[in-house]
């Protein structure tokens, strides 16, 4: 078939973000001590999508409702952890956790309607560290991290460009969380000038973000 699509269309996105970080060492031991952190994040985006028909020829007028969309995501995080080092002979350990309290604001300008989500984050680490000399150590990672999903993929437009493949968001998106785990093995000889390392790593992800194709 042959479909013809004869619309005047304008994308307009905006963003900006503040970060920041806190932190604060407390050595509780000549070998135990904590770090703690609070960090405030803060970004708003906006997404304006019109698509116009034309009244007369030439003149593109008539919004089409149906493509069209005003949108504005403000995220909010607060941020709070504490890292525990442990440090005695050959051995390094650290180990804790950051926990995130994100809240989403979405608003639809065009309708006045708020989407509004609470999520709750867990940011995990630990590390294990065994130093046989100061030429060979041994080293174990973990690390958890989550991703939120951005305005375009929660933005709930369909967009006809490409008949054939029409993207729609998805407001229910949850965040996704991430697991890494790392070991290496490093060793190094002055006098001979040898070396040897080695590194593993392995990922999984739970709750993935992906497009699903129908």
């Amino acid at each position: 078939s042959i479909q013809l699509i004869d619309q005047y269309k304008t994308n307009l996105t905006r963003s900006s973000g503040l970060n920041s970080n806190l932190a604060y060492t407390e050595p509780l031991s000549k070998t135990f001590s904590v770090i703690l952190n609070y960090g405030l994040n803060l970004n708003k985006s906006t997404a304006e999508r019109q698509s116009f028909n034309q009244s007369i020829p030439g003149k593109y007028d008539v919004i089409d409702k149906q493509y069209s969309n005003d949108f504005e995501l403000e995220q909010t995080s607060n941020q709070v952890g504490a890292i525990f080092n442990y440090r005695k002979n050959k051995n390094v350990i650290n180990f804790g956790t950051r926990v995130s309290a994100v809240d989403f604001k979405q608003t639809d300008l065009n309708t006045s309607k708020e989407y509004n989500r609470n999520f709750m984050n867990w940011l995990p680490q630990a590390s294990y560290q065994y130093n046989f000399s100061k030429q060979k150590t041994f080293s174990f990672r973990y690390n958890g991290n989550s991703t939120q999903p951005n305005l375009n993929q929660i933005q709930p437009i369909r967009i006809n460009t490409d008949p054939l493949n029409i993207s729609l968001g998805n407001p229910g998106l949850r965040p996704s969380f991430t697991s890494n785990l790392s070991l290496s093995y490093n060793s190094y000889k002055v006098l001979s000038d040898k070396s040897l390392y080695f590194y593993g790593t392995y990922g999984f992800t739970s709750n993935a973000i992906v497009n699903n194709t129908v």
